[in-house]
């Protein structure tokens, strides 16, 4: 390619030389040897071709020093073969007349002949294109005079009628170009310019500018794939900074990733062109423009490493991983035994980081980072400071058994008290540190909200998965009875109110507002049944969802299930979720904003999630973010402050323990360019005036905002009356207007804001109704009624969930019956749970009855609710049978004993005297066993299953596929032995494995998995029947070689404490040991270690014993040769 350039080159020189001289005397004579050029260019072009699917060439503003003709012969010397002209530009040196739609034929003839001769093909032209159509269709017949494929310009929303009318008439496409992020230019935004013409002709698109990006704050790489298929052209730049302006840098040199966007185009299978815009070195820029060429048709893609950190003791670039260009990690602090966990940030830039039992303070250090931490508080051992909310001067902290309130800890730094405000969740031995309570935020009306796991995650028959707990939240002076396992909470921030938002979660963790006010969290898998509950959850939180562990997980699991809620991703993998915080902040590259970060344990990653609206809810792709060289360096918190940077905790940690204690850093993350004392704007809260908080409201950062909104909302009635007049005056779609919307809800002012109902912006709707749901001491039940037939599907769901949660009664039920048909599953879901506590009984019998499929399916899930799902709140009828848990749990100060009662719906069909209505809904159930639509039978037959009952209980089954378990009895494990060793034998302990498994026969390891008994217990892959033991799918990429080691030959050394066995005595004095795998009133079931499972009575049992022991066996695999091969299988078993 280039000894063909060159000779190209030199042949151009030559003829126009020749032509040159011969034209001083006989300028006719001089077409001679520019003919000769063509013909010879013509053959000489032919074996050239570009090795990439597009056209490259430049855009003529990189030459508007120079003459178009000009332009052309730069563009061929560079290596270019096509160009994008500027009308304007000046033709030639010697003639008058300038590039445009009013040029002659004879100059348009002229300047074709000189394309042809230069072998430059005239690709696009930028041009401003008048908004009448006398104007437009002018440029569009010169477009096609001159023989462009698309023309470039600005974005101009209200012409695109007339745009697209022309591009249909002219075939010519239109590529909106983006400049630079400023506050009239919204064009700057891809997604914007997606949004506009997402449902215009494919010929209307963007002009793809990745230098103008880049001065926005983009990431080029991650806005090329957010707007695939609506690419017209690009003008590719490199750049040396992010998010400011800076000088244009040869392709491949700077901090745009050429190389992937080249990539990703040639995996979009883009057919445009590419022109290289080069805004520099003006007057001799062809040789850089020429490299820029070559590059993009031999891209070589950088390695990705981070910038070292300022710290002197702080690992060393390499040992990050960061997947947005741009981006440097820096250590904050690395701790050998403190055990980082929760991490939280206030307008002042303080960092407060909660640990195994501590919870420490860094200061902003005066020219630099953080001064040394200094220790707040220390909590009882083993108490995981979780998570932590600030309001006003005071420290909210959730620890695995409680919320505490610190006062004044924001700034206080002796005589600091811990008061127990939220606590009584029950404490299962063996689960209660990794299941209890987790993230922890402040809500749009002020109060907290918080997350907890199952605690009962044993209990139940395994063969009808099923559980309930019941037990007493105290918060405050009060108690409130629940009734789940893992949810979603609120309660006041004096702990008086308390209430259950959502249900149905096997163990929430992280928890995050977004700036909407939209919550979610996520949901770690249950490993022990893969084939049930893996992949982990993203959920969408509203009020009254239930997400139905342990009944069932989503969707993708079981499609015929009408009762389940999506996952925003619904193949996250195998799961272990912690930390969660949402991000949209201007100071990191825009590919970072408007998503969820959550620290994923298993795969030792943070990930991002970019959030998008599907329906009522949202949807999200996962993508790496962050992440550490060491395998065993696990993000486990994760949160936001200091001007817009990201901060994460990170553990290190070979496997699953208790309540290990482990070496562990906090990191920043932050802009490769940012100063070494990561630079912001700090204020404290507390003193600040009203004036500087209500401006905050309007800034472009959601923490800034967040921080505003939460003192504002401290400060209650004393900002009430400057809150409403600034409501009065803000726009309706403005960023401060959601929040002085709630402000002033929370005031009493609730007659500003009902007329946003009406609103014709979607936001403000949706803001309004939740609004006066939550304040309106006797809101207009017309008013919620009224929107249910709202074309935004969030206000729709707002509008159910009022009317579920405030009225007794109901008039809109015809449409609410509509909605329980919707596809929408969280329409569908709170519509159902709507009509199973309005509706009467005969109209659930007419649903049921209906020959409209869609109107059964209803019937069916709103019987099913009504009649299995127990209330999640208040007492429960004393005829419902409870077993009994006791649970002693380590407060600050006091140890208390909390009493639990847990059951399942079939211990309350089997023991509860049935009333009329009951029957009544179980005969409506059965009778649709026989739906012919088999997927009606099914979720009839689901929630009959869930009662037990033997008039129903076989047929059910079978219509499910479920086979009785008891016959399915696995084959003892041949040479299991339970030794309790927790020494590598010396034939073991003598070997690198690390070395050793690269030389392992993986084949003969996947044989020797089934062969051995592994298969019984553990699953490897999707699909497979393996339950009871962890699950081993992605363990190549989970776990590390000598872990594996002591897992399959030291199983005892290090138990997990979800896989502790229990030794079980019995009233006959004898005694078996295993892992519980279920358990119910009246039976318990062990997984034994020779892989069978053993029932045993409640009634037989006298004592139970959870031990520090595992039901794995030892002696399966015997030599080394055995080890070597069955490593090398699992290290193969990767995660995606």
């Amino acid at each position: 390619m280039k000894r063909t350039l060159t000779f190209l080159t030199t042949l151009v020189l030559a003829a126009f030389a020749q032509a040159s001289d011969i034209a001083r005397h006989h300028p006719m004579k001089a077409l001679v040897p520019l003919l000769i050029f063509a013909a010879t260019f013509l053959r000489a072009a032919e074996p050239t071709a570009s090795p990439v699917p597009f056209s490259v060439g430049c855009q003529a503003y990189t030459f508007n020093r120079f003459t178009v003709y000009e332009a052309i012969e730069k563009t061929a010397e560079a290596g270019g073969t096509v160009i994008e002209f500027i009308s304007g530009q000046k033709l030639t040196k010697t003639e008058p007349g300038k590039l445009s739609p009013d040029m002659s034929g004879e100059q348009l003839a002229a300047l074709q002949a000189h394309l042809k001769k230069h072998g430059v093909a005239p690709a696009s032209l930028f041009i401003g294109i008048p908004n009448d159509e006398a104007g437009a269709r002018k440029v569009f017949e010169f477009g096609k005079r001159l023989g462009v494929k698309s023309f470039s310009m600005g974005l101009i929303p209200d012409q695109l009628d007339l745009l697209e009318k022309m591009v249909k008439e002219f075939d010519i496409r239109v590529g909106f170009h983006n400049h630079g992020k400023t506050p009239l230019n919204r064009s700057w935004d891809p997604a914007y310019v997606l949004e506009v013409v997402k449902n215009r002709d494919a010929r209307l698109g963007l002009c793809a500018d990745t230098g103008h990006w880049a001065t926005s704050g983009l990431n080029g790489l991650d806005a090329i794939k957010l707007v695939e298929g609506r690419i017209i052209n690009l003008h590719l730049k490199d750049r040396a900074v992010v998010a400011q302006a800076s000088t244009d840098l040869i392709l491949g040199t700077g901090v745009t990733n050429i190389a992937g966007i080249v990539a990703e185009l040639r995996r979009q299978k883009f057919a445009g062109s590419i022109f290289v815009e080069y805004e520099t070195n003006w007057l001799n820029s062809v040789p850089d423009v020429k490299q820029c060429i070559e590059f993009i048709h031999h891209p070589v893609a950088k390695s990705a490493s981070a910038a070292p950190s300022s710290s002197p003791d702080a690992p060393q670039a390499p040992e990050f991983h960061l997947d947005v260009p741009g981006l440097k990690a820096v250590v904050i602090e690395s701790d050998e035994r403190e055990s980082f966990l929760g991490l939280q940030l206030d307008s002042a830039g303080r960092l407060f980081a909660g640990c195994r039992e501590a919870l420490f303070v860094y200061e902003p250090a005066e020219g630099g980072l953080y001064a040394p931490r200094q220790l707040l508080f220390r909590f009882p051992k083993d108490a995981w400071v979780y998570d932590i909310a600030i309001r006003g001067d005071d420290l909210y902290v959730s620890t695995h058994t409680a919320i505490y309130l610190l006062p004044g800890a924001v700034k206080k730094r002796t005589g600091i008290e811990a008061r127990r405000l939220v606590w009584g969740l029950p404490m299962m031995k063996g689960f209660d540190m990794h299941q209890g309570i987790h993230g922890l935020v402040i809500g749009p009306e002020g109060d907290l909200y918080f997350a907890n796991g199952d605690e009962i995650i044993g209990y139940g028959d395994k063969e009808r998965m099923d559980h309930w707990s019941h037990w007493t939240y105290h918060h405050g002076t009060k108690g409130s009875a629940m009734t789940g396992c893992g949810g979603v909470f609120r309660f006041s921030p004096d702990g008086e109110k308390f209430s259950v938002v959502a249900a149905g979660t096997r163990n929430s963790c992280g928890i995050a507002f977004d700036h909407e006010w939209n919550l979610f969290t996520s949901d770690n898998d249950h490993e022990g049944r893969p084939a049930d509950y893996v992949p982990g959850r993203v959920l969408h939180v509203t009020p009254g969802a239930y997400f139905s562990w342990p009944r069932g997980w989503m969707p993708e699991k079981t499609p015929w299930r009408a009762d389940l809620l999506d996952s925003l991703h619904p193949d996250v993998g195998r799961y272990v979720p912690t930390g969660m915080a949402y991000y949209d902040e201007s100071f990191l590259p825009a590919a970072c904003r408007h998503g969820l970060y959550i620290a994923e344990w298993g795969r030792a990653k943070l990930l991002r999630y970019p959030l998008r609206p599907r329906g009522a809810s949202f949807q999200a792709e996962q993508a790496d973010f962050f992440s550490e060289a060491e395998t065993t360096a696990r993000p486990v918190g994760v949160a936001v402050g200091r001007g817009g940077r990201i901060f994460t905790s990170v553990c290190h940690m070979k496997g699953n323990e208790a309540s290990p204690m482990y070496r562990s850093e906090i990191v920043m993350i932050t802009r490769a360019d940012d100063a070494a004392n990561a630079p912001f704007e700090a204020y404290e809260e507390t003193t600040a005036s009203t004036e500087k908080l209500f401006a905050e409201l309007a800034s472009d950062s959601w923490h800034r905002r967040y921080r505003a909104h939460i003192e504002l909302m401290r400060r209650g009635t004393s900002i009430a009356d400057e809150a409403a007049q600034r409501f009065a005056k803000a726009p309706e779609a403005s960023a401060s207007t959601t929040h002085l919307l709630w402000l002033v809800a929370a005031s009493g002012k609730l007659d500003l804001i009902a007329p946003l109902a009406s609103s014709a912006q979607p936001l403000a709707r949706l803001q309004a109704l939740r609004a006066l749901a939550n304040f309106a001491p006797s809101p207009d039940r017309a008013t919620f009624e009224k929107a249910l037939d709202d074309a935004n599907p969030q206000v729709i769901h707002a509008a159910l969930v009022a009317l579920r949660e405030r009225f007794t009664e109901l008039d809109a039920q015809t449409r609410v019956i509509t909605l329980a048909q919707s596809a929408d599953r969280l329409l569908r879901q709170a519509a159902v749970q709507l009509l199973a506590r309005r509706l009467p009984l005969p109209a659930i019998q007419k649903l049921c009855e209906s020959t409209a499929p869609a109107e059964r399916l209803a019937g069916i899930l709103i019987a099913g609710e009504r009649l299995t799902v127990p209330p999640f709140s208040g007492a429960l009828p004393e005829s419902w049978p409870q077993s009994p848990m006791l649970s002693k749990v380590a407060y600050v100060n006091e140890t208390v004993e909390l009493h639990t009662g847990n059951f399942t719906m079939a211990d309350v069909w089997a023991a509860a005297a049935k009333l009329p209505e009951e029957q009544s809904l179980f005969a409506l159930l059965e009778r649709r066993l026989d739906d012919p639509v088999p997927d009606h039978a099914k979720q009839a037959a689901f929630f009959l299953r869930l009662l037990k009952d033997p008039r129903t209980d076989a047929r059910a089954a079978a219509i499910l596929g479920i086979k009785d378990a008891k016959l399915a009895q696995a084959t003892p494990i041949q040479g299991a032995t339970s030794t309790g060793i927790t020494e590598l034998p010396a034939a073991f302990a003598s070997v690198d494995w690390t070395k050793e498994v690269t030389r392992g026969d993986a084949a003969r390891g996947a044989k020797l998995f089934t062969e051995r008994g592994c298969a019984v217990c553990h699953a490897a892959k999707a699909g497979d029947n393996g339950s009871g033991g962890p699950s081993l799918i992605g363990a190549g990429t989970r776990f590390t070689v000598p872990y594996l080691v002591e897992s399959v030959i030291t199983p005892n050394k290090t138990v997990s404490p979800i896989f502790k066995w229990t030794m079980v005595t019995k009233t006959d004095g004898s005694a078996i040991a295993g892992l519980i795998t279920s358990e119910t009133a009246n039976e318990l079931e062990l997984l034994l270690p020779a892989g069978i499972r053993q029932s045993l009575r409640i009634k037989d049992i006298a004592k139970r014993e959870l031990q520090d022991r595992s039901p794995m066996p030892e002696g399966l695999i015997q030599t080394p040769d055995d080890l070597r091969d069955l490593l090398s299988f699992l290290t193969g078993l990767k995660d995606k």
